[in-house]
């Protein structure tokens, strides 16, 4: 994935982590005067205006409930120490386990491709 800054001011820094094919982003937040690093999940997702495959939909699906259900995500870059980033998890969403979750995502996916 690449690592884009998107934005920031008030010493923090908004990045999204992009897929290869650009059809993942998942955001994140440095607190650069806090020492911190925040994940965004209301920030992050699956980009609509592209094609979608089973596996981008998988990829995001696991991350996204590992998060949710773990409420740990690191971020590791070549030839750097691993950052751990706090997790603050929306309160509209109920875990679910990521398996699960992956299966029922892909079966809407699937479902919605064959209409």
């Amino acid at each position: 994935m690449k690592l884009l800054p998107v934005g920031g001011g008030n010493g923090v820094v908004k990045l999204f982590a992009v897929n290869e094919r650009e059809t993942i982003v998942l955001g994140f937040a440095m607190d650069v005067a806090a020492g911190r690093m925040h994940t965004q999940l209301d920030e992050s997702g699956m980009r609509a205006d592209l094609d979608i495959t089973e596996e981008d939909v998988e990829d995001f699906t696991r991350y996204f409930h590992s998060v949710i259900g773990n409420r740990t995500v690191e971020l590791v870059i070549d030839g750097v120490e691993p950052v751990n980033c706090e997790v603050v998890i929306p309160v509209n969403i109920l875990p679910q386990a990521p398996e699960e979750a992956v299966a029922q995502a892909l079966e809407r996916f699937r479902q919605s491709k064959a209409v």
